[in-house]
C-alpha cells in the first residue's frame, strides 16, 4: 500500500495526540480504571485513512507511549487492543470518501461503542485479570461505568473533529 506524505504526517500527529492525552493528561484510578480521551486520535485515524492506518496509530501511540511514560509496563494484549481500536472503526468507514453526512453520526456512534465494547470492556479487562489476578465483578462494574462516561464524549469530540476536518478540507 502507498500512502501519500500527508496521510504519514497525519498519522504521526494523531499517535503524539494519543499518547499526550493517554499518558500525560489521563489518570488512573487504581490499576484497573484509566480516564482519557487517548482513544479519539486513534479512532479518528481508522475513520480517515482506513483500518491499516487506525491499527498501525493504535499500535505506534501504544509502543511509543510505553517507552515515553509506561504506566504498568509492557503487555502485548494492550497493544493488540490498541490496534483494534483504530481497525474497528476503519472497518465501518471503509469506502467512505466524505464523513460528513448525516449517516456519519451514526457510523461514529456505532465505532465508538464497538470500540468500547469488544476492546475496553472486554479484551483490556481480560488483560488485567491476567495482569493484576483480580476477579472479573471485582472490576468490571467500574470499568462499566467509566465507559459510559467517555463514550458519550469521545463520540462529542470525534464528530466535532471530523466537521472541523471537513471545513478546513473545503476552504
Amino acid at each position: 500500500m502507498k500512502w501519500q506524505t500527508r496521510t504519514l504526517i497525519f498519522m504521526g500527529l494523531l499517535i503524539s495526540m494519543s499518547i499526550i492525552l493517554t499518558r500525560f493528561f489521563g489518570f488512573m484510578i487504581g490499576p484497573t480504571i484509566r480516564i482519557s480521551f487517548g482513544n479519539v486520535p486513534i479512532i479518528l485515524a481508522g475513520i480517515l485513512f482506513g483500518p491499516l492506518a487506525g491499527a498501525i496509530t493504535g499500535i505506534g501511540a501504544d509502543l511509543i507511549g510505553i517507552m515515553l511514560r509506561s504506566q504498568g509496563g509492557f503487555f502485548i494484549g494492550f497493544t493488540i487492543s490498541a490496534g483494534l481500536t483504530g481497525l474497528i472503526p476503519g472497518i465501518i468507514f471503509i469506502g467512505r470518501k466524505n464523513t460528513k453526512t448525516k449517516h456519519s453520526l451514526i457510523k461514529i456512534a456505532i465505532s465508538v461503542i464497538l470500540v468500547n465494547i469488544v476492546v475496553s470492556l472486554t479484551l483490556n479487562t481480560i488483560w488485567l485479570i491476567i495482569m493484576y489476578s483480580k476477579g472479573f465483578w471485582a472490576i468490571f462494574p467500574a470499568r462499566v461505568l467509566a465507559r459510559l462516561i467517555i463514550a458519550p464524549l469521545e463520540i462529542f469530540f470525534i464528530t466535532i473533529l471530523l466537521r472541523t476536518l471537513a471545513k478546513v478540507d473545503n476552504n
